[in-house]
């Protein structure tokens, strides 16, 4: 026999549910933090320009997916994610982290996205 449980939290749509539950743990993703040689600064910085070609494809492709399966407004999301990887101020400011601290642009970039992540929390 089951033992009730009764969870508390956010409700995203009003009223009372009776179901299973699944509790949503976020992950940690852990990206090395590699010194790079002065001389592979610019392949470093071609393999993260290569990277974010590939993002875009990617993302593209889940848009148009989500388009076909579920709607416009639901493809919509995917607009802002393809925004960002376009994002010249974004690109920039990590192509200039790489050359100034020689470290490997998955580093730079997650570093770079939190930095951003805190400028648009602090406007709100």
């Amino acid at each position: 026999m089951n033992k009730e449980i009764i969870l508390k939290g956010i409700g995203l749509s009003p009223g009372i549910v009776i179901g299973r539950v699944i509790k949503y743990i976020p992950s940690k993703i852990k990206v090395p933090h590699k010194i790079i040689n002065n001389e592979l600064v610019n392949n470093e910085i071609e393999r993260f320009l290569s990277s974010l070609e590939e993002s875009k494809i990617q993302l593209k492709r889940v848009r148009e997916k989500t388009l076909k399966n579920i709607g416009e407004g639901e493809a919509k999301i995917f607009d802002a994610h393809i925004l960002l990887v376009d994002d010249p101020s974004l690109i920039n400011s990590a192509k200039n982290k790489i050359m100034i601290f020689f470290l490997n642009f998955s580093f730079i970039f997650k570093r770079t996205g939190k930095d951003l992540m805190i400028t648009i929390n602090n406007i709100f």
